[in-house]
């Protein structure tokens, strides 16, 4: 083998750097199993994961970050999580609901851009839509990694 033939991982536009991260164990199998479902490896998962809630905004990544709190609060408070009965799907309806209460839009200007058009959707119905794509996409993602 000559010294062009190097075995492991082909260099990378972007040079790596070895880290050594102490995880709870729940957390690490979780990696592990979403690793495998994607395809990737855990380093590469680990990788996809920072570069995620990197991408976002502030304001997205301190929703998300609320929203989690949210979820801890209500298994804390009531001992079941939110998605387990009605009560508390409707407790955590109105905690997310609340949350967004604070991001109220100042003035009309950008709603004018999308309105005149006949086939403008209301909101509403946007982001219905948007939520119904997102979740056939995990549902096909999940049918595929069953097969493997």
């Amino acid at each position: 083998m000559t010294n062009q033939q190097k075995k492991g991982r082909p260099r990378s536009e972007n040079p790596m750097a070895q880290t050594a991260v102490l995880l709870p164990q729940d957390l690490l199998e979780r990696l592990r199993k979403d690793a495998e479902q994607s395809g990737r490896g855990l380093s590469g998962e680990i990788r996809q994961s920072l570069q995620f809630t990197d991408r976002l905004d502030p304001e997205t990544r301190e929703l998300i970050e609320d929203i989690k709190a949210l979820a801890d609060s209500i298994v804390h408070d009531l001992k079941f999580p939110w998605h387990k009965t009605e009560f508390g799907l409707d407790a955590f309806k109105a905690g997310i609901t609340k949350f967004l209460d604070q991001y109220k839009v100042e003035g009309a200007a950008p709603d004018a851009l999308f309105a005149g058009y006949p086939d403008d959707a209301p909101p509403h119905v946007v982001g219905q839509t948007h939520a119904r794509i997102i979740l056939a996409a995990r549902r096909g993602h999940a049918r595929g990694s069953r097969k493997t």
